[in-house]
């Protein structure tokens, strides 16, 4: 315990000078307004930081704090810091919190993204930029609460004691730090070199574990991970699907309606089952009676590259998702699984880019797919400009073909003799609500059957997770009452 108080006095009077009262304040409201992010605001000043954050936090916690729980175990943290900087700056805890707040904003930092970490990690992007931000108001709230506590420190008779030293007591502390530095310099260093290669690994074993979880549930129904046949389509690539069966398929002969489960991009198949959980609200729903026993797919919609890769569910030159979907997807989930093969009983259902492919392939081809759902997706591809240009070609030179693919557009080729069916949700806060209203009022127009509702809520798999129950009740009632 003496040895931790000598540090303890040494540590605070290298650091600490004064403390400033405003600027603590002003760190403690923006702590504040932070976390109230995680209890339902939508003012939050830094919503993407806030949540790479939580992540930082769910993946250090082995995923023992979930990625639904992060959020708001970190705002809880974020309150905690600014109760401690307005009232107990002086205290141990406030140093604890502050710089427990820092290694979640530097994990953050490092981890923008799971394929980038080969890279220097402090990118110049928004996300970047964003939690270096935070990471540096987290430093300047562990300087603060320092200089706070060397103010108490520096009155006591133990202080004193301690800084009153003998020449050969300072040179036996200085060949200290030299032995200690011997051993940390070569560690740091080992750890730098290693950290690409371990990272990446620690991740992959990560997401196994989640998916484990995911695949060994106990459910009434079945959850599969399977591998269909090398695609000729893609060039020889075996596609990853995660298909959900419903309670008593294998103990029965009936033919099921088919959801498939679009993910966002960046993004996998895996997100919509692990984080997103669609399978627990089709069962939920399953039991309640609420709908009828379906059956769930979820396939990789990213390119080759990874879940970085985007196509947003289209065909580009070097790799044509679209055209798999409707020439082999479909058609292998038809001869594997018991399904009703007709476009009445098959459904999308996407999330983010994937909420704009639903909409964009219902309406593009009805023959394969008579009901889409689309949770926060946009409308127009010049809504993600920079993709669709790198799918479909520069705009100019390739009208047709972005037309082609704006449901905007091609929505107003469709009416009720199409028999279609969509369904759109939307945060509150979210910048394409306009546009949302806009795509609505046209639906509306077209005489085409649909619903749009505004929720609470952000761009984040809490929302998504939630509003699956809604989507799933709105196909339900779209499926023909007998096939």
């Amino acid at each position: 315990m003496r040895a931790l108080q000598r540090f303890e006095v040494r540590w605070f009077r290298f650091w600490g000078e004064r403390s400033s009262l405003l600027a603590r304040v002003g760190l403690a409201v923006f702590f504040a307004w932070e976390a109230l992010s995680a209890f339902g605001s939508r003012a939050a000043i830094a919503d993407g930081p806030f949540d790479a954050g939580a992540q930082a936090l769910s993946i250090l916690s082995v995923g023992r704090i979930t990625f639904d729980a992060a959020p708001k175990v970190l705002g809880a943290l974020d309150l905690a810091l600014a109760i401690a900087l307005l009232g107990f700056a002086a205290s141990r805890a406030a140093t604890l919190l502050a710089l427990t707040r820092g290694v979640l904003a530097l994990l953050a930092l490092v981890m923008l993204r799971e394929d980038l970490f080969a890279a220097f990690p402090l990118r110049p992007n928004a996300l970047g930029w964003g939690n270096g931000a935070t990471l540096a108001l987290c430093g300047a709230a562990a300087l603060l609460t320092t200089r706070a506590r060397w103010q108490r420190l520096q009155a006591r008779e133990l202080t004193i004691r301690v800084l009153e030293e003998t020449p050969a007591q300072i040179a036996a502390r200085v060949r200290a730090w030299k032995r200690f530095a011997a051993i940390a310099a070569p560690l740091i260093l080992v750890v730098a070199v290693a950290w690409p290669f371990a990272w990446p690994r620690y991740l992959n074993w990560f997401h196994a574990r989640q998916e484990a979880v995911a695949l060994d549930a106990r459910m009434s129904g079945q959850l599969l991970k399977k591998s269909m046949p090398p695609s000729a389509i893609l060039g020889g690539r075996k596609i990853t699907t995660w298909v959900y069966l419903p309670p008593g398929y294998d103990k029965s002969t009936a033919r099921y309606p088919v959801v498939y489960v679009m993910h966002g991009m960046p993004g996998e198949v895996r997100d919509c089952f692990v984080k997103g959980q669609v399978q627990h609200a089709a069962e939920q729903l399953i039991k309640a009676r609420t709908i009828r026993p379906l059956i769930l797919v979820g396939w990789d919609g990213q390119g080759p590259g990874g879940s970085d890769d985007a196509t947003n569910y289209l065909d580009r030159a070097d790799y044509r998702m679209e055209s798999f979907m409707l020439r082999e997807l479909v058609p292998y989930i038809d001869r594997t699984y018991r399904t009703v093969p007709d476009a009445r009983f098959r459904a999308l259902d996407g999330i983010s880019a994937g909420g704009y492919a639903a909409p964009n392939l219902v309406l593009k081809h009805p023959d394969i797919w008579k009901i889409g759902a689309s949770h926060t997706g946009f409308f127009s591809p010049e809504d993600d400009a920079d993709n669709m240009t790198s799918i479909l070609g520069p705009r100019v030179a390739n009208l047709a073909l972005w037309n082609a693919n704006n449901p905007t557009k091609t929505v107003l080729t469709r009416g009720p003799q199409d028999g279609l069916h969509l369904y759109l949700d939307i945060g509150e806060g979210d910048d394409l609500l306009p546009e949302f209203k806009r795509f609505a009022a046209l639906i509306k127009h077209q005489k085409i059957r649909s619903e749009a509702h505004v929720f609470p809520g952000r761009h984040t798999w809490d929302y998504w997770s939630t509003h699956y129950f809604d989507s799933l009740r709105f196909i339900e009632s779209s499926f023909p009452k007998q096939p």
